[in-house]
This record gives structure tokens, sequence and C-alpha cells, in this order.
């Protein structure tokens, strides 16, 4: 007998497909909302074995891999100063100051907060440092564990508002330059680490200078032109940080000494003290100052042979001295008599270190 096709039983199939994908950690969690905070000290206690482990480092090219971290968020309606003081700290914790709960993964696989914008390590408490100026926004602060037997913690946060300096008591250092003329001002010859911030006269923030091209510790900002006005510079120690307003923060201990300020035509010296800011101010106007030009180089050329020749603007009758440094620190005199020739000057240095990696050169009034 034949049977029907139809009636063929054909065994069923199921076919399963399946998705795998690398699993894959979430942004930072919030653990405890500290709401709207003004200034104030707000008293803050966890345990970070409670947290959870949604990030490994806090830049995509730190080195040191975190564990559970405790996420606290707050909200800030002015600019505000941020210090944080370890009460206890049972372990090992530092604490992170982030705009952001999102994460990355960087190249290594490792997840990392993208918001990181400070940190403070805090071992031996009671100890204090400072996040810096605070503009009004959304915050969150993480505390993770440096190590596995790091968990409970109390810390204080401490809010307040800056002061600024006082336009008002300044150390004057007169006309500096006429208007559009370009000049610098620098700190070399103190013998600690400076940093300068310079404001116009409303308060804006229009320049800071920490190292010279980032290798000498001294300070220097140079200005192409600036507009007729008043102006005012912050000199401060090491970890200085500048802002619009007139408000300077410092807070390293360590740094202080005599400082030399360094200006067209002009240096005043004198000592400064740990976190402490000096206040001065100049005014930009008028015609080129008399004796300005006369302290420009002009021109500085090398020979075939390696002598260096150097022209500066000069005045009609005077005498002026060269001096050398390989450095920007410690300078050498070349020569202190050198009669003017006139509006222009040249002088040559015939036996320049060739070996050197720079040179620099300087022209002044003996």
């Amino acid at each position: 007998m034949k049977v029907s096709r139809n009636n063929y039983f054909l065994p069923a199939l199921a076919i399963a497909i399946f998705y795998w994908s690398p699993a894959t950690r979430a942004d930072l969690v919030v653990n405890d909302d500290l709401g709207i905070l003004g200034s104030g000290t707000v008293n803050v206690a966890h345990n970070t074995n409670l947290g959870t482990n949604n990030v490994d480092r806090y830049s995509s090219f730190g080195s040191h891999v975190y564990g559970n971290e405790i996420v606290f968020q707050f909200t800030i309606e002015s600019r505000l100063l941020l210090d944080l003081t370890s009460v206890s700290l049972t372990g090992d914790h530092d604490f992170f100051l982030l705009d952001s709960l999102e994460t990355d993964t960087n190249d290594d696989g490792f997840r990392f907060a993208t918001g990181t914008l400070g940190e403070i390590w805090l071992d031996f408490p009671p100890e204090t440092e400072s996040f810096g100026l605070l503009e009004p926004g959304t915050y969150y602060l993480s505390a993770d564990s440096y190590d596995e037997s790091a968990a409970d913690f109390a810390i204080a946060l401490s809010f307040s508002t800056p002061d600024q300096l006082d336009i008002q008591n300044t150390t004057p250092l007169g006309r500096v330059a006429a208007i559009g003329s370009p000049f610098s001002i620098d700190t070399l010859g103190s013998i600690f680490d400076t940093e300068l911030g310079i404001w116009d006269q409303d308060g804006n923030l229009i320049a800071s200078n920490d190292d010279i091209d980032g290798e000498i510790r001294q300070s220097r900002i140079e200005f192409p032109a600036l507009a007729q006005g008043v102006y005012y510079i912050g000199l401060g120690a090491y970890d200085t940080d500048y802002y619009p307003d007139f408000i300077a923060i410092t807070t390293d201990d360590d740094e202080s000494g005599s400082y030399q300020l360094n200006y067209p035509n002009g240096t005043i010296s004198g000592n400064l003290g740990a976190k402490e800011i000096i206040f001065f101010s100049f005014e930009i106007g008028g015609e080129v100052p008399p004796g300005d030009q006369a302290m420009r180089i002009s021109n500085i050329s090398r020979s075939s042979e390696g002598s260096i020749s150097i022209t500066f603007a000069s005045l009609p009758g005077k005498f002026y001295s060269v001096d050398i440094s390989d450095d920007l620190v410690n300078w050498q005199e070349l020569d202190d008599a050198i009669m003017s020739g006139g509006n222009s000057t040249s002088y040559i240095h015939a036996t320049p270190d060739l070996a050197a990696p720079s040179l620099f050169y300087r022209v002044r009034e003996p």
C-alpha cells in the first residue's frame, strides 16, 4: 500500500540561536544624594564594602586598579571652594570629584571614569586637602577603595565662598608699556617655584603661567600687546590656581621665600610666605615709555664662523651691558661698557659656547 506524502511524519527541529556578548559594567551609581549645598560643612560616612565596583580607574591611563566605590551626589548654586577632611579611615581610601557618572573602557580593557575633575589622597586622618573652586552645577564624589581592606570612612566636606583680592591694596608698578607694545613679565631670580596670574581691570583672567617653557620653575607671561588700562598681577607659589574676579587660591605649604618680579624697565623683590598671594598693578597707555625701546633686542644672528651678533634699539649717549645665560636663571656679564651707536647698537659675541642647547641674551643699562 502506498502511503500518501501528506502522512509522512517528519522529526521536529528546534533551532536556538544564542547571541553572546562580553559582560560590561554600568556607569557609576549614586549611593547618597546630599542635595543642594551652600556654605558650611557636611559630614558623611559610609562603607565601601557596601558599594559596587563599576570603575577600575579614574583616568584612561591610570595604573592602579581600584575596588568598590561609594558615590555621593551634590549640587551647588553659587561658586564655592570645596575642602575635604578625612575624619577616620579603615584601610586606604582615595576620593575623586567628577562632573558625570559616565565610564568608558580603555585599550587595556579597564573601565575608567570619564568625568574626573580632581583627586585627593589622604592616608593619616585628620588631613585636609582642597578640590579648589567649583562653578555652580551638580557634582559627584567617589570614595574608592585603594586596597581590599578599605571599609569604613568618615569625611567632612567644607564649602566656602572664595575671597577676592583687594584691588585697592596693590603695589603699583606704574606705566610699563605703551598701547600695542610687546613686553613680558617674569619671576626669574626668585628662589622658589612661582606661579603668575594676570587680570584686566574688570577682573577677567587674561593669562597665567606656572613654569617657563614647562621646564624652568619660575614664571613668565609674554604679551604681544595690551589695550590701554590698568592690569593686576598675582604672584604666588606652586599650586596656586587663578580664576576670574580677582580670585587666587594657593594650597601648598612648602614653597616660600624671596621673590623677584621683573617687568619692563623695573624689578621689585621681597619675601612671600607659604599660602600667600602678593598683588601688583600696572598701567598700559600713552606713547612708548622713555627707555623702553632702548632695552629691546631687535635682531640676533649667527655668522658662519660661529660668532653671534646682537642688535638692539638704543638712545644716543648711553652705555649698555650685555649678559648671557643658558638657563634663564644664572646670568654672566659679557660686557658692561658698550657705547651706544645712536638709535641702534650692535654687539658681537665672538666666542659663544656652540655646544650649549640654548643661549639667552639680555641687554640692560649698567
